[in-house]
């Protein structure tokens, strides 16, 4: 009697384990769960409504810490917007939860961006801002660099950036952001900062500035607009300029475009690394 109750307690101890185990997401014995080792599939409603995991502040310095994370000074507006997004294209917005007068006008001028689409769909069934994006970087001197773009259809698309004092909630201006940043010359940088960009594709090569050819053939269109992206009028101490959460000072400017004749604007490091690309995962962006 005894060897019967032994072999059917084992039996049925070997049913509850393959109870527990039948499949990837079912509570384990112990009370824990299963990582889920089957692909999840989620719904547009799934992913729009949590907020994306670029609005998690990149890490800093243990003194930038000290001034919160961003996600207390910044956060997605998209819910506000989505009803104006078209053709799977999303607008990421920010928007600025520091309590001061210049936040204040931030936040309208964004807004007053997206009165001016709803008003394009209403009047055309169309807004040629197809969508937007930002990023947000913090200094451990408590400096708050937010870039919000509006995404065109045709690569027009435009930058703002705005500088805000956490402890205050005013704006910051270049001289002082050059002062962080370490920089004397916030157009010299700027300049030295295109040439090492425009040197590194290989495309052309930029001396002094300029651009060299060694056939001594005068320039083409797209060599010509090359050059012009170090114009003293586009790259000055009033040119838009930030700082990463580093304190390295980053430029927007307009730089020639390789494969034709055109320029656009474009976002770019000190040392003329390209900030915005996907490779950058600060990005909030759809």
């Amino acid at each position: 009697m005894k060897k019967i109750l032994a072999v059917l307690l084992a039996s049925a101890t070997l049913m509850s384990l393959a109870a527990c185990r039948k499949n990837d997401v079912t509570p384990t014995c112990d009370g824990g769960t299963e990582t889920m080792k089957e692909e999840v599939v989620t719904t547009e409603s799934d992913v729009t409504t949590e907020a994306p995991e670029t609005t998690e502040a990149p890490e800093t310095t243990d003194a930038a810490s000290e001034n919160g994370n961003i996600g207390d000074y910044v956060k997605d507006a998209r819910d506000t917007y989505k009803h104006l997004e078209r053709d799977g294209n999303k607008y990421h917005a920010p928007e600025i939860l520091i309590d001061s007068g210049y936040a204040k006008s931030i936040n309208e001028e964004i807004a007053h961006r997206f009165e001016s689409y709803e008003a394009a769909l209403i009047t055309d069934g169309y807004s040629h801002y197809i969508s937007s994006d930002y990023i947000v970087y913090l200094t451990k001197e408590g400096i708050l660099t937010v870039v919000f773009v509006e995404r065109g259809e045709w690569d027009d698309d435009i930058y703002h950036l705005y500088n805000i004092d956490v402890k205050t909630g005013d704006y910051v201006d270049n001289a002082r952001l050059a002062e962080i940043a370490g920089i004397t010359d916030i157009g010299k940088a700027a300049k030295d900062a295109v040439q090492a960009y425009f040197n590194s594709t290989g495309n052309v090569k930029i001396e002094n500035y300029k651009v060299v050819k060694d056939n001594g053939e005068p320039l083409n269109p797209m060599e010509k607009e090359i050059q012009d992206s170090f114009l003293d009028e586009r790259l000055n101490k009033n040119m838009i300029v930030g700082l990463t959460s580093e304190g390295t000072m980053f430029f927007i400017s307009a730089l020639g475009a390789f494969g034709g004749a055109d320029w656009y604007d474009r976002m770019y490091d000190v040392n003329g690394f390209m900030l915005d690309t996907y490779e950058n995962k600060n990005w909030v962006r759809g």
